[in-house]
């Protein structure tokens, strides 16, 4: 398990809705029972109870090597959320698109789309081009397509 990519798009996760603090530590609670070294810094995000607390104990990590990475596994949290009806798919697409602008692409050459979910689910919404549901079902194939 890659901790610092782990953290990161658990980070960016709760950020943008897609994750809440309940998961975050469960999942951090579960890491510790399972590993037979777990680093220490685990337990800071396990007692953690607001999303600010969460936030920093996951930044302690430090910043991932495999942005790749980060960006496959954050696109498996937000695929998941989006199809249970429990993340907006607004704050999702500014996700995206602030990922693209960090480099946080799942492969070289597939961040193209992640600059447009954003606008273009804003003038669908805003009822100007485009169908909402249409760039929702795009968004949703395009998160599965390239999520971990």
């Amino acid at each position: 398990m890659n901790l610092q990519a782990e953290t990161t798009a658990r980070a960016l996760a709760l950020r943008c809705g897609a994750l809440t603090v309940d998961e975050i530590v469960a999942w951090a609670d579960a890491v510790i029972l399972e590993e037979p070294a777990v680093d220490p810094r685990l337990f800071d995000v396990s007692l953690a109870k607001t999303p600010a607390a969460i936030l920093s104990a996951l930044n302690a990590f430090g910043p991932p090597q495999e942005t790749s990475l980060v960006a496959r596994l954050a696109f498996r949290f937000f695929h998941i959320s989006l199809v249970a009806g429990r993340a907006d798919f607004s704050r999702i697409a500014k996700a995206l698109y602030d990922m693209a602008g960090e480099d946080f692409v799942p492969y070289p050459g597939q961040g193209a789309p992640m600059w447009a979910f954003w606008d273009t689910y804003d003038l669908a919404t805003d009822g100007i081009a485009g169908n909402v549901e249409e760039v929702e079902a795009d968004m949703l194939a395009y998160l599965h397509a390239n999520m971990e």
